[in-house]
């Protein structure tokens, strides 16, 4: 994946501490690959320059916060409340099957909840986990 950062000129900032994260780590690796490939496609698709991705990971009560947000330029708000639904997209080629399968895997998988707004720059992930391993 450092490749794609170098190959799209993506600069990423890390803010992690030594939060512990509980669950399939194949899971989670899908789950930040699909939220990291729709920010690459929407700096193409706007070619957006300076292009930034920022993940922080930070202890929350009996959470582990994990903040994905990049400089982008967001969505409209009316997508913002479908963006989770199957088989909607914004994009030209997109299935509308990525972000769904984020939120099952979140969900269900991962015991977590989801989050997802615009800021300042662009979009907003936010992703909840519980620390401790489901019985």
């Amino acid at each position: 994946m450092g490749n794609q950062f170098e190959v799209n000129k993506i600069k990423l900032n890390l803010e992690v501490g030594d939060e512990n994260i509980f669950g399939i780590e194949t899971e989670l690796e899908q789950v930040l690959l699909n939220i990291i490939n729709n920010s690459i496609d929407a700096f193409k698709e706007r070619n957006t320059e300076n292009r930034e991705i920022n993940i922080k990971i930070l202890s929350k009560q009996s959470y582990t916060i994990l903040i994905i947000e990049d400089n982008a330029g967001g969505v409209k708000e009316e997508s913002l409340e479908k963006i989770f639904d199957p088989y909607y997209t914004t994009k030209s080629t997109g299935t509308g099957t990525g972000l769904y399968m984020v939120k099952l895997v979140i969900k269900n998988s991962l015991q977590g909840d989801l989050k997802i707004n615009n800021s300042e720059k662009g979009l907003r992930y936010i992703i909840a986990l519980p620390q401790k391993e489901e019985l």
